[in-house]
Parts: structure tokens; sequence; C-alpha cells
């Protein structure tokens, strides 16, 4: 293990490798193989000591299936790509990977990925946790989301409440059937004189 410059371990290869079937084994890279793939090639390049091949052509061919007269300078798909990936990254560690020990960063330029350990805080672990049960949503999401939910449920509270005590129906004991203490002989229909 090497120890980076401000005093903290680096990763282990057991650590990565953990790390790197956490994050492909999230909803995003299981839907978007291709950033699987992309992923997968660049760390186990890196993990192999080959860091040095990650040039847009060597991933172009390797990681995204191109032919051999792949030409990155006119085809941008690489590019295109690992931006994706930096973004899915980013995405996957403010959600359902904030208490991941290990970080896995696509530098912004260049494909070489780097690790690093990461502590999290109480509160990236607790957005984690909620992350891993109710998904990834924005917050204003989450809250016209709860919204409908409380609407819903409010809904159907009062449909219960009218199902079980039914004031207007005779078969219940009419308007004043006790259940409600008299309040309800307001709402009584008048009496034929």
């Amino acid at each position: 293990m090497t120890v980076e410059a401000a005093g903290v371990e680096s990763p282990s290869v057991a650590d990565i490798r953990a790390e790197l079937d956490c994050v492909l084994a999230s909803p995003k890279f299981v839907a978007c193989p291709r950033l699987a793939d992309f992923l997968r090639f660049v760390v186990e390049t890196v993990l192999d000591g080959q860091g040095d091949r990650l040039k847009g052509y060597t991933v172009g061919v390797e990681a995204l299936g191109r032919s051999a007269d792949f030409d990155p300078q006119t085809d941008p798909i690489v590019r295109v790509e690992a931006g994706r990936l930096r973004r899915a990254l980013a995405r996957y560690y403010e959600g359902q990977g904030a208490s991941d020990p290990v970080r896995i960063e696509l530098a912004p330029v260049g494909y070489v990925p780097q690790f690093r350990r990461y502590r999290a805080s109480l509160g990236s672990r607790r957005r984690a946790i909620v992350a891993r049960h109710f998904g990834t949503a924005e917050p204003r999401c989450r809250k016209r989301r709860a919204a409908i939910y409380s609407l819903l449920c409010a809904g159907a509270i009062l449909v219960t409440l009218e199902i079980l005590f039914d004031i207007d129906n005779p078969l219940h004991g009419g308007p004043n059937n006790g259940l409600y203490g008299g309040w309800t002989a307001a709402r009584a229909p008048p009496s034929a004189a």
C-alpha cells in the first residue's frame, strides 16, 4: 500500500476492485453497459500497471468496440463517453455511493482513473441510505412526490371514513346515528308536513 501526500493510505488493489464492483452494480451502470465497459477497462488497465496505454485510440478500440481504423481525432466518441462517465460517477458518489470508503474518479483531462480513500460524514451516510432505499431523485422531485403521496393518503382516509361512517345513509341510522353526537341534525332532510 502506498501513502498519499496527506499521510492517508491509498486504497489497495482489492479495495479498488471491490469499489469497482459496487459502482458497476449500481442501476445507472447496469442500465448503461457502454459506461460500465469504459470504467471497467480503464480501472483494470491501471491496476495491471498499464495506465500509460490509456489514450483515445486504445479506449475506443478496446473498451468501446471501434474498429482498428478508428481515428479519435475525427470521431469524438471516447471524449463524449468520458464526459458521460465523469458525470455518472459524480452522481453515483452524490447518492448511492456517498458513504463508499473508496472513490474512483476520472480526471477532467485524460482517461486515467484516480483512486482515493474517502471518509464519509454522517450526513452523507444518511443520504446514501435514503438513496439506496428511495432512489436518488433530486430534492425538488422528492418534495413533489411526498406532496402527492400525502394527498393520496388523505384522500384514501376520507374515502374510508365516508364508507365506514356514511352519515347520510338511512341503512346506517340516518343523519342522527349517534356516532357524531347529534351535530349532523342540521343536515337532516326536512320532514314532510
